[in-house]
């Protein structure tokens, strides 16, 4: 009987062991957040057009400057400059916002500090007679 209940215990200690290791593995993370396989397909779904994109459209562009001073750029690149030319600006513009009301809102969690007493003024003899 006693072989038994000491079986069941060490068993019982085995499981729970096993338990516990397979809460930390790293298999959990992932499933934990189910979305992740859908933000990586669309990323690569993403990287893949704009390569096709790319390719296909891979040709000269000429583009008049000023005077008779001329450019040859490629499709692509002249797209992805003007991609970030629109998105850029609006993009530092939103983070400086960011940034500043964080600061404004860790300036108003912090705890008041109280004001520090002033030197207390001398009562003189007169003042008191």
């Amino acid at each position: 009987m006693r072989q038994n209940e000491s079986l069941e215990r060490r068993t019982a200690d085995y499981d729970a062991a096993i338990w516990k290791a397979s809460s930390h593995s790293p298999k959990t993370a992932s499933q934990g957040e189910p979305m992740n396989f859908l933000r990586t397909l669309f990323w690569v779904v993403l990287a893949v057009s704009l390569a096709i994109f790319a390719n296909r459209n891979w040709m000269d562009v000429t583009l008049s400057l000023w005077g008779d001073i001329q450019a040859d750029v490629k499709l692509p690149f002249l797209l992805l400059l003007t991609f970030l030319i629109g998105f850029l600006p609006p993009y530092f513009l939103m983070r400086s916002r960011l940034w500043s009301l964080k600061r404004k809102l860790a300036l108003a969690e912090r705890p008041a500090m109280p004001l520090p007493a002033g030197p207390q003024p001398a009562e003189s003899d007169e003042a008191l007679a």
